[in-house]
């Protein structure tokens, strides 16, 4: 029994039939179609679930005899092509079909064996044919994975490897009648590789042929994917919670492993204490599933996640990735960016796909010491997790660096948002690398470079080498060797020292250029200093003549202001005393003389000239209004600078504040 009722992101394995519903249809359709087409391509997006119904519902039900065939007896291989798929199915064929191969063969010299021709796997069969007269399912799961091994340089192996699968799933001629189709081949891939089958001969006519295209769950399957797992593990699912499950997996394409995922977080939520269920008929706690469960998972970290186009089953995923990362030392979260930019990529089509590595290529990518790789893998494997495989059972060691390392569904690289920020960079930083070493290759010659980089290009090129640093290792992941004997980080090396080179002779040249502009200014500032010489003696007695004329004109202005001055000082005094014996009139008419005088008296004597303008025409006027609101007298008056507002001060300490306009 599992430790949960939902396993997460992974896929269903054989073994766990019990908790697996919806698909009872659709796996008895599998069967029916296995009947009749020993190739079978099982097609769908990505989450759909295509793993999980070859394994849990077409070989489950192989196993219980539910095909028709000359022997109920079945020999399972399990395979992944990965970055040798000779090797992985010379691997799974020697643990499936013992004790037959094992004393013949090792995984080597199989795999060698396989590679003889697309018949070599029949011609192995008749030579050592299974006990029991059984028959061999070869299931490869994530398909896929053969294009991204032919980008990677191996098109032609990867051109065999897919004749083998083809041949083997036909009859073979040299054999007898009940043994010459004894081979049954399934595999699964993403609707959105279909149109890279066409490069393999056979390939997309056996499609064609033995296509089965991964139905979408109706509510009524997933209703059923949802509840029945929780009631065989005497738990129990609010309504309310099924209702809102089934909403926000309607128009999700990745709603099978996001459900389980956070079926999985809700079951460990509502039964904390005892995650390990407990078969019908025994004692256990009832633990139940709520709304509340639901909403408190998704709004675990709403302040950090830009909520925008995520529904509760993406952020769910999200904020569980991000805790897992969080709870990770200072040290150590470095190194697990590093492992999940390792174990993802996009192809040629800009699609997110996952990258399996081994062990040892991840340890010697990150050049940290196995334990501690390991420890931050198993954080992400861990029980209730589940981000990486293999499963937390299986124990990572030094003594294998083989095992294979890889992300539990792909759904985690489209819904952990940290995840997506960490594979944009990664891209933004590939294609800059890429720009420019093509810059260099297609430039280089005998003598050097054809052409260099010039401003505004170089710039940017010398500031991404120096922040950014890339490494022979980080560069070998998309290298593609043109030749067999040079290993990728030996080409990768190869091209950055050329990158480095043609940018370093990129920045001589350019300051070789600035230098020589510099000079050119250089000689012509010389030659305009030595005419500006020429010409100064010229106009020395010329200057002097214009020196002394100046000084005569400023000390004529001078005199000018010097005697405007004074006549506006004579009027403002003449108009203070005629204002002193109480002849406002007067005053007023002095006064407004003054204001030609204003564009060459400085404003301190324009502020005295207005204080005594204003109390003129205070006390030379008759009163329009009479104010009494004060209270008490008011004996002081003071006027603004710019006289627009009066200030009276009276007893008491009274003060009121006028405005001149009303």
């Amino acid at each position: 029994m599992n430790t949960t009722p939902y396993i997460g992101l992974r896929p269903f394995e054989r073994h766990e039939t019990e908790l697996f519903f919806g698909r009872e249809q659709h796996s008895d359709e599998l069967i029916a179609r296995l009947g009749s087409h020993r190739f079978l391509a099982v097609i769908g997006n990505s989450g759909c679930g295509k793993s999980s119904l070859v394994k849990t519902g077409l070989i489950a039900g192989l196993e219980a005899g539910f095909l028709a065939t000359p022997s109920s007896y079945w020999r399972i291989v399990e395979m992944r092509p990965g970055n040798h798929p000779f090797k992985a199915l010379a691997e799974q064929l020697l643990s499936v079909l013992q004790p037959e191969l094992a004393q013949h063969y090792t995984a080597a010299s199989l795999e060698q064996r396989l590679r003889l021709g697309s018949l070599s796997l029949h011609e192995l069969l008749a030579e050592y044919p299974p006990a029991n007269n059984a028959q061999l399912l070869i299931v490869c799961d994530q398909f896929e994975e053969v294009f991204r091994y032919a980008e990677q340089g191996a098109a032609l192996e990867a051109a065999l490897f897919v004749g083998l699968l083809l041949a083997s799933s036909t009859a073979y001629p040299l054999a007898a009648e009940h043994i010459s189709e004894r081979i049954y081949v399934v595999i699964t891939m993403r609707s959105d590789f279909l149109g890279d089958c066409a490069q393999f001969a056979g390939l997309a006519e056996a499609i064609n042929q033995g296509l089965y295209l991964t139905p979408r769950l109706n509510s009524q399957q997933l209703r059923a994917a949802i509840e029945e797992p929780a009631f065989v593990c005497k738990g129990d699912i609010e309504p309310a919670l099924v209702s809102q499950l089934l909403d926000d997996a309607d128009t999700n394409p990745d709603q099978l492993p996001l459900l389980q995922h956070s079926l999985m977080r809700l079951w460990n939520l509502a039964n904390p204490t005892n995650p390990t269920p407990s078969p019908m008929g025994e004692d256990s706690q009832h633990p139940q599933l709520t709304l509340t469960h639901y909403h408190q998972l998704a709004n675990a970290h709403e302040s950090k996640h830009q909520t925008d186009g995520l529904n509760f089953l993406s952020l769910i995923l999200s904020n569980h990735a991000d805790e897992v990362y969080n709870a990770l030392s200072p040290r150590q979260q470095p190194l697990a960016e590093h492992l999940f930019r390792l174990l993802t990529a996009q192809d040629l089509e800009k699609r997110d796909t996952r990258r399996p590595q081994t062990l040892a290529k991840l340890v010697y990518s990150c050049q940290r010491p196995y334990l501690e790789v390991i420890t931050v893998i198993d954080v992400f494997r861990q029980p209730g997790c589940g981000f990486l495989l293999p499963p937390s059972q299986q124990v990572l060691s030094e003594n294998q660096p083989d095992t294979i390392i890889d992300i539990s569904h792909e759904s985690l690289i489209r819904h952990w948002q940290r995840l997506q920020k960490w594979m944009a960079d990664e891209a933004e930083q590939l294609k800059k690398y890429q720009r420019w070493l093509d810059e260099a290759t297609r430039r280089q010659n005998q003598d050097g470079f054809t052409n260099l980089l010039e401003s505004p290009e170089l710039e940017p090129a010398e500031a991404w080498l120096s922040q950014f640093k890339p490494t022979a290792i980080w560069a070998a992941r998309y290298t593609q060797n043109t030749a067999e004997s040079i290993l990728p980080e030996h080409q990768a090396a190869d091209d950055i020292r050329l990158l480095e080179h043609y940018i370093s002779l990129s920045r001589i040249a350019k300051d070789q250029q600035l230098a020589e502009q510099k000079h050119a200014q250089q000689q012509k500032l010389e030659l305009a200093r030595r005419i500006s010489l020429g010409l100064s003696c010229v106009s020395l007695i010329a200057g002097g003549l214009t020196y002394w004329a100046l000084v005569e004109r400023q000390n004529a202005e001078h005199t000018e202001q010097q005697r405007t001055t004074e006549l506006y000082q004579a009027q403002l005094t003449h108009a203070a005393l005629l204002a002193k014996g109480e002849d406002y009139a007067g005053a007023k008419a002095i006064l407004a003389k003054t204001y030609a005088l204003d564009k060459t008296i400085p404003a301190s004597k324009q502020h005295q000239r207005n204080l005594l303008a204003s109390f003129s025409a205070l006390k030379g006027g008759a009163a329009e209004q009479v104010y009494e609101g004060a209270g008490y007298p008011l004996q002081t008056l003071a006027v603004s600078p710019d006289g627009q507002t009066l200030a009276a001060a009276g007893e008491q300490g009274t003060l009121v504040i006028f405005e001149v306009a009303t």
